[in-house]
């Protein structure tokens, strides 16, 4: 971990109908403009220019892999075993932490003995539980006060649960619906409520732009927004870089300014993982193809470039592939990887300037 830090549905009739992606995006463009002039200073994670730490001692990124990765693979082995993860994620992919997905394992959260078997068989294997994913428990940015209670209170199992494995971090997706310029105070509303509730099991909070109900996450400066108004070692962000170049596509703007508005509140990274041979292209000449965006991504993030000055990322890059078959995986988990540990690789030898 980083050592700083709704679909709409249908309209009722004779209502107006519900926007779009992309006018929810767009809309979202001006809710963030104001927040995103304020001072990173909020956080902590902003950094003098001058000021950056040229030691290269240990790895600015280090490797994570989600469970949702490797579903085929687990689904493959004896009677489907999902608590061999850990087991696998070392031996097939030199994983050495790794991040739990609920939707993998919904209706076990309370399950004692799993929760058991999983934090055993990765204290064996010598794998860091990092943190357990939280998805489809509503919204914690609901327009109603009782609805967002609710959700707050569904995450509470997985708070336990991730404590029980033993996890340094629960992951939420900033759902929210209702009035546009609402969204973001109800989502601090409900943030800071189950922050309460993380904070009393020792565990961080962080916040995944993107996912469902979430399409004003995904502009960053309105992620950066909410973000600010926390103390970073009490609820941070993931920065889901795929989801902010899959926006700044839809919206023809420079995903390099949506990484760079996003890092100074990431405690970790997530990539869905990098194979040339598929990957659509982005607009900009500077970054024909997501492998290159995603690399100068990652350059400027352990470089602590952009126009605002902040730390240096150092921490971890999760990969969360969700491919179609076992073979998938493993190809893209394995390109991914070697991708991230090439980035390394230039940062060690000084060739990233």
């Amino acid at each position: 971990m980083q050592d700083r830090t709704p679909t709409n549905s249908a309209s009722p009739k004779g209502n107006p109908p519900a926007p779009s992606r992309r006018e929810l995006l767009a809309a979202s463009l001006a809710l963030g403009a104001a927040g995103a002039a304020l001072s990173l200073g909020a956080c902590g994670t902003t950094k003098p220019r001058g000021g950056r730490d040229d030691v290269r001692v240990r790895p600015p990124l280090r490797i994570a892999l989600m469970q949702s990765s490797i579903t085929h693979t687990l689904a493959s082995t004896a009677q489907g075993d999902a608590t061999r993860f850990a087991t696998l994620a070392r031996t097939m992919h030199q994983a050495r932490a790794v991040g739990y997905s609920s939707s993998l394992w919904s209706d076990q959260a309370r399950d004692t003995r799993l929760l058991k078997t999983l934090a055993q068989r990765a204290q064996d294997e010598g794998v860091l539980p990092l943190l357990l994913q939280v998805d489809d428990e509503g919204l914690l940015g609901d327009a109603d006060a009782s609805a967002r209670t609710r959700t707050v209170v569904a995450h509470h199992k997985w708070a336990d649960a991730a404590k029980a494995l033993g996890c340094e971090a629960l992951v939420v997706r900033p759902g929210a619906a209702g009035p546009l310029a609402s969204q973001a105070d109800q989502l601090a509303d409900g943030l800071a409520s189950l922050s309460t509730y993380t904070a009393s099991l020792g565990l961080r909070l962080l916040v995944r732009n993107g996912g469902t109900g979430a399409v004003l996450s995904t502009n960053p400066a309105w992620m950066a927004g909410v973000l600010r108004r926390f103390d970073a070692q009490r609820i941070a962000g993931l920065a889901d870089f795929d989801a902010l170049a899959d926006a700044s596509r839809e919206l023809g703007t420079n995903p390099s300014d949506a990484m760079r508005t996003q890092m100074p509140f990431a405690a970790a990274i997530a990539l869905r993982g990098v194979d040339d041979g598929t990957l659509p292209e982005l607009p900009g000449q500077a970054n024909p193809s997501r492998a290159s965006f995603l690399r100068a991504a990652l350059e400027d993030a352990i470089m602590g470039r952009g126009e605002a000055a902040y730390a240096p990322f150092r921490g971890y890059v999760l990969i969360d592939a969700e491919e179609q078959s076992a073979a998938a995986e493993d190809r893209v988990i394995s390109a991914t990887r070697e991708f991230v540990n090439a980035i390394v690789r230039r940062y060690h030898d000084g060739s990233l300037r």
